[in-house]
């Protein structure tokens, strides 16, 4: 890989009984071009050397573990991620709608699930093939 990352972590205690936040930076930086005998190494300026691609800021608050934010964490999770997964859907019906054809995962990256959607839709697939297939024909018989 041709970058390197710069990470930065800190803390800012204003109450030194309390810990405060912490502060993460990270930075994609290009590496520096070494000096290669290689010939096939593509030759690049100077001013690409180091240069930051990227560059984020987070931080932290210390939030204690207590019982309440415990199960709010463990109850409100899965309601998220099943709200992406309606999310995910919903654009991706509207996507059939409009004919967007599928594109199957590769065989080696399908997971159980991808393979039992993928199932799920063979229907609607026929079905949408069949109308595709009635408004040619019935477009044909017009001309």
């Amino acid at each position: 890989m041709e970058h390197t990352y710069d990470w930065t972590f800190w803390e800012v205690n204003s109450n030194h009984n309390a810990r405060g936040p912490l502060y993460v930076s990270t930075s994609m930086m290009k590496k520096p071009k070494s000096q290669s005998t290689d010939t096939t190494a593509t030759t690049t300026s100077s001013s690409d050397n180091g240069l930051c691609y990227f560059n984020a800021n987070l931080k932290i608050n210390n939030i204690g573990l207590r019982p309440h934010r415990l199960a709010w964490q463990v109850i409100s999770y899965p309601i998220f991620c099943m709200i992406i997964q309606l999310w995910i859907h919903y654009e991706a019906f509207w996507l059939f709608v409009k004919g967007v054809t599928y594109v199957p995962h590769p065989e080696e990256s399908e997971t159980a699930a991808s393979r039992i959607i993928g199932n799920m839709m063979i229907p609607f697939f026929m079905l949408r093939d069949l109308v595709d297939s009635a408004t040619k024909s019935s477009a044909k018989i017009k001309e």
